[in-house]
């Protein structure tokens, strides 16, 4: 397997990707829930919600020196690096293990009905009905 999709697919990635969107999920919501009017913000959408997952992978990976990183990551700047990329994919991560958590729990949900027969449809087929 190639170097870059293992770290990508290892445990490692995935959790601190998971609690990158855990904590930026409840900066955002603590946020918005004190400051409602935050959200029209044109700044708030395009600048800030976009870099507060890298910056706070990048954060979290200063202070947890003692996270199990992937094997070669093992000063401050690669550190830092792992943080910023994991964050930045922190939001399609959760997305993609909550999408296959749903489709095991809940198998049905993805059955879709076909459409009904549409009411007072002219009969098609019918015998006796020929060229005249």
């Amino acid at each position: 397997m190639d170097p870059i999709l293992s770290v990508f697919l290892s445990w490692q990635f995935i959790m601190f990707s998971l609690g990158i969107y855990v904590i930026t999920w409840m900066m955002r919501t603590l946020l918005e829930y004190r400051f409602p009017k935050v959200i029209t913000s044109k700044f708030y959408s395009e600048i800030v919600l976009p870099f507060t997952p890298v910056l706070v992978g990048a954060v979290v990976a200063f202070f947890a020196t003692q996270y199990a990183y992937p094997a070669g990551i093992s000063f401050l700047s690669g550190r830092l690096v792992f943080g910023a990329t994991t964050g930045m994919f922190s939001g399609l991560i959760f997305r993609v293990i909550k999408s296959m958590l749903k489709s095991k729990l809940d198998p049905d949900d993805n059955f879709v009905p076909a459409p009904p027969a549409p009411p007072n449809a002219p009969p098609t087929g019918v015998m006796g009905t020929g060229i005249r």
